[in-house]
């Protein structure tokens, strides 16, 4: 498969997935926040950044392994794709965006929630104001 094949299938996976809605009938999204934020450069002038999320039970606070994590970006790849956690709770992603996209005074986006154990869909919403966002 081609990069922009694959791209085009993650893509696809992501709107499926921030259109269904976790609010209307069933259990809202788990807690998920950034922990920690880097970034960096990659190769043709890519923009790498590196955004560890953690996710937390919603009734003990406690962090939760195994939880997936559902993404959403304006431009760019993501990897690893599925994002899971660890037993720590937590999993790093790599958010690459190509020089392309880096227009002088564009912002990209990147949302994520993390849907209830038995769920594999959850809303992700790129005008959150805890989205992460890149300007250049």
């Amino acid at each position: 498969m081609t990069h922009h094949g694959l791209r085009a299938l993650v893509v696809a996976g992501l709107v499926a997935a921030c259109g269904s809605d976790t609010t209307s009938g069933s259990s809202p999204s788990l807690p998920v926040t950034v922990v920690n934020r880097s970034s960096g450069s990659g190769q043709g002038g890519a923009h790498l950044e590196f955004v560890t999320f953690e996710v937390t039970d919603r009734d003990t606070q406690q962090p939760l392994a195994g939880a997936l994590i559902v993404l959403q970006v304006t431009a760019g790849d993501l990897s690893p794709l599925p994002l899971v956690t660890g037993s720590n709770g937590r999993a790093t992603v790599t958010w690459s965006i190509p020089a392309a996209d880096q227009t002088p005074g564009t912002v990209q986006v990147l949302a994520f929630c993390a849907p209830p154990p038995g769920k594999s869909f959850c809303r992700t919403r790129l005008s959150d104001p805890d989205a992460v966002r890149v300007q250049f």
